[in-house]
C-alpha cells in the first residue's frame, strides 16, 4: 500500500519555526520519506503511476486466483469463493 503526503513547503514559511513544524508533520505520518519533488507535477506523475502499478497486480492476482480454481476445479476439488 502506498501513501502520498503532498507537502508544500511554501506554506512554512509562516509558521514561527517551520523546520520543528515539518518534523511535527513527518512524525505524524509515522513513515519515512521516500520521494521529495520540487515541482508538483512530478508527484502527480508518480502517483498515478503507482495507482496503475497496485491496479495492474490487483488484476494479475485476480487471473491467476481464477485460473487456479479452475485448474484445482477440472481435478475434482473445489473451493468456495
Amino acid at each position: 500500500m502506498s501513501v502520498i503526503l503532498d507537502i508544500d513547503l511554501d506554506y512554512f514559511r509562516f509558521f514561527d519555526e517551520p523546520l520543528e513544524r515539518l518534523d511535527e508533520l513527518l512524525a505524524w505520518a509515522d513513515r519515512p520519506v521516500d520521494a521529495v519533488f520540487k515541482d508538483h507535477h512530478e508527484a502527480l506523475r508518480r502517483s498515478k503511476r503507482i495507482a496503475y502499478l497496485q491496479e495492474h497486480y490487483r488484476l494479475a492476482r485476480e487471473a491467476h486466483r481464477k485460473k487456479t480454481l479452475a485448474l484445482l476445479t477440472n481435478r475434482g476439488i473445489h473451493i468456495e469463493d
